[in-house]
């Protein structure tokens, strides 16, 4: 892809198009990387991992309780 002369509104969409699509691309193969407690701890604040687990927590004692 080779950007023309004079840029116009054209070149821009193509550009915002492409670079948005090696993006998602990007991430898509740098998500399939990672581990889930990875992933976690970027996508969650230090409140949130601590809810998380004392919801996991509750649900494992509750199914223990059930067997």
């Amino acid at each position: 892809m080779v950007p023309p002369a004079d840029p116009n509104e054209t070149a821009y969409a193509e550009l915002a198009w492409f670079v948005s699509s090696m993006g998602m691309v990007g991430g898509a193969f740098g998500s399939g990387l990672e581990d889930d407690g990875t992933v976690r701890n970027a996508a969650y604040g230090e409140r949130q991992r601590w809810q998380k687990l004392r919801e996991e927590k509750k649900v494992r004692e509750e199914q223990e309780g059930e067997t």
